[in-house]
């Protein structure tokens, strides 16, 4: 249950990738390798069922249907991998310890090393057939209608 409360607001924006189907292997495969490289093989194994079923699905569904963006899915997941491998073990953390900080810093607190920050809205774009620039649209549009309703 940790898990799913913690991916969005912290793994996402920790780990500098934006809500998006390809960026969603960042935090998906650095969870993987910080897990295995703190806890035993077996209990690593079970913790992270979901994460590599993820994993090899995306992979498998890109290489079917979506090969053009392959190059960025592999790039994305080697990103996690290494941010994964290179940091503390984040997922044991009290995040709510961290939620004063800005993203740079909470990273610096719990040893988050290695993130880079890189989009591919257009590869998103094909992959999720068209669904990800049109949310973009919508996520503008309640935007500027919160922006209207506060000048008000």
């Amino acid at each position: 249950m940790r898990s799913s409360q913690i991916h969005d607001v912290f793994e996402h924006i920790l780990a500098a990738a934006p809500f998006d189907i390809i960026n969603e292997m960042v935090p998906t495969a650095m969870k993987i390798t910080n897990v295995h490289s703190v806890l035993s093989p077996g209990l690593a194994g079970k913790l992270t069922i979901i994460n590599s079923t993820l994993v090899s699905s995306q992979l498998m569904r890109a290489t079917l249907h979506y090969p053009e963006c392959m190059t960025a899915i592999i790039e994305r997941m080697e990103r996690g991998l290494l941010i994964g491998r290179t940091s503390e073990p984040y997922f044991m953390l009290k995040y709510e310890d961290i939620l004063h900080l800005t993203p740079e810093a909470a990273r610096e607190a719990i040893g988050m090393r290695n993130v880079l920050a890189v989009d591919y809205p257009e590869l998103s774009n094909v992959i999720s057939e068209g669904a990800y620039l049109e949310e973009m649209e919508e996520v503008k549009a309640r935007a500027r209608q919160r922006e209207a309703q506060e000048t008000v």
